[in-house]
């Protein structure tokens, strides 16, 4: 457990901009909440449409004591909040033809969506499409997850042609 999820979470970390982050569909908070530790001068909301895995974010954010962790309990069509966030990150949320189009609309102009997958993936052409008209730049960046034997790969997409870190 520890390589696969805990690990495997702050893989991404360097591809994360600060100081605002939005974890679509964070589920047990995952990547979330190792992210949050890591990065406790960092703000970072959690969003999960599921009434019973926010409820225990809630309290795993209050026993572990995170003053920079806000829990929404929402899907992300109908999220409450007109934020847009440096990051915005999701770890088995959704397939990219729907992830990708919701998601755009809260990174920044000069934010980025990280989708963590496993295998790396070919962008549809409605996909390359959408993120060309954007003018977002894109790249699968394999990832090295220390002690797990799997392949990991992330999609970096930076809004209005901003180049990857």
């Amino acid at each position: 457990m520890l390589y696969r999820h805990i690990a495997d979470s702050l893989a991404v970390l360097p591809y994360c901009l600060p100081s605002r982050v939005l974890d679509i569909g964070s589920g047990a908070g995952l990547p979330g909440l190792p992210l949050a530790i890591a990065r406790p001068q960092w703000q970072f909301v959690l969003l999960d449409s599921n009434g019973k895995k926010t409820r225990f974010l809630r309290q795993a954010v209050m026993e572990l004591k995170l003053a920079n962790v806000e829990v929404v309990n929402s899907r992300i069509e109908q999220y409450p909040g007109k934020e847009i966030f440096a990051t915005v990150i999701a770890r088995a949320f959704a397939p990219l033809p729907k992830m990708l189009p919701v998601s755009l609309p809260f990174a920044a102009p000069a934010g980025r969506v990280v989708a963590m997958l496993g295998a790396p993936q070919e962008l549809p052409v409605e996909l390359q499409s959408l993120l060309q008209a954007q003018m977002a730049k894109y790249a699968m960046v394999c990832v090295n997850v220390p002690g797990l034997q799997a392949q990991r790969h992330v999609l970096l997409v930076d809004r209005n042609g901003r180049q990857r870190q």
